[in-house]
């Protein structure tokens, strides 16, 4: 399965979580408006830089701008390095490059009748109010793509950033090596059925615990490096756990995240990983960041609005006290003065 998902990292983020997986032999594509950002991708093998791009500085629309005009060249090096069945775009939700081109990019490819999902990512409430904005603007675009696989919502405020995709990628590599690690007479998970769960349209994601433990699970699936996950619906539930793990926790695992359309299930030595698959998206967590722009709007409006300081205009004098003395009149002029009218 391993050979058939390959990777498009945009912008930094995006770029930074791609090494994680370029380090683990998957093929990516680096692609950036900034060349400067590209230069930081140390030993990475394939690396676009958009033409005419000189970074974004957040700006959605000069990024997506920038992709219109130069797409012929970047779906070229798509075909060229990440020729895959799967593939991946890598971006960060709140910044530009990624967040104005990814939503896009993925529409472009899919239109193409390529199969492709998205692992985006979520900002801190702590960063700025342009931030928090670009990030509500790109999934206003995601919630629209109907034809997108699965999205993977990673979250900057469960953690560093930095482990957080440290972990993402385990997890998912650990999740598409299930056929090979768990082979078991009770039963397995296949490729096609990996497949069928990362092609699922709606958010996705991917969690293990050291041991087979339904509550230990069940916190997990609350407390991670994902949005908040809200549960009210799920396609897919691919579960490689040991036989500790039966009908009774399988009931309390509905519970907690509902009633699968199908599950896939593997058995372990002793650790659990669990995937669900067409999650709803994390209502809550969205509506929190747009309450923070709303709740900043007249800082917005103040700071957007054009200086319309108006200058005294009294200064007059100054102009008739510096004024140069008249010219010397000439000698007919003086002489002028004393005839007689």
């Amino acid at each position: 399965m391993k050979n058939k998902i390959g990777f498009i990292a945009v912008g930094q983020a995006g770029g930074n979580i791609g090494q994680q997986f370029e380090k683990r032999g998957y093929p990516v594509l680096y692609i950036n408006t900034s060349q400067e950002d590209l230069d930081t991708l140390k030993n990475s093998k394939y690396v676009y830089h958009i033409t005419n791009g000189d970074g974004a500085n957040k700006n959605r629309d000069k990024a997506k701008q920038l992709v219109i005009e130069d797409y012929d060249n970047i779906a070229a090096m798509i075909d060229k390095v990440v020729d895959s069945d799967i593939l991946f775009v890598l971006f960060s939700s709140g910044g530009g490059t990624g967040s104005g081109s990814g939503p896009m990019l993925i529409d472009l490819l899919t239109g193409e009748g390529r199969q492709v999902g998205a692992v985006t990512i979520l900002p801190q409430a702590e960063e700025s109010v342009k931030t928090q904005f670009n990030a509500y603007e790109c999934f206003k675009e995601l919630i629209n793509l109907d034809k997108m696989a699965s999205l993977f919502i990673l979250d900057n405020s469960r953690e560093d950033k930095f482990k957080i995709n440290e972990n993402f990628v385990e997890l998912f590599c650990s999740y598409i090596a299930i056929p090979q690690n768990y082979i078991s007479d009770k039963g397995n998970i296949d490729d096609a059925e990996i497949k069928e769960t990362l092609l699922t349209t709606g958010v996705s994601c991917i969690i293990s615990t050291e041991k087979t433990d339904i509550a230990q699970l069940i916190q997990s699936i609350k407390n991670n490096i994902y949005a908040p996950i809200e549960a009210t619906s799920v396609k897919y539930i691919a579960l490689a756990a040991d036989e500790s793990l039966g009908s009774t926790e399988l009931n309390e695992l509905h519970k907690a995240v509902n009633v699968p359309l199908d599950e896939y299930r593997a058995y372990t030595d002793g650790n659990c990983i669990i995937f669900l698959a067409g999650l709803p998206y994390p209502a809550e967590r969205l509506d929190s960041i747009h309450s923070l722009i709303v709740h900043n709007k007249d800082i917005v409006i103040a700071n957007s609005k054009r200086d319309k300081t108006e200058l005294k205009n009294d200064l007059d004098f100054w102009e008739t006290a510096t004024k140069p003395r008249a010219e010397p009149k000439s000698k007919r002029d003086i002489m002028a003065k004393y005839l007689k009218k």
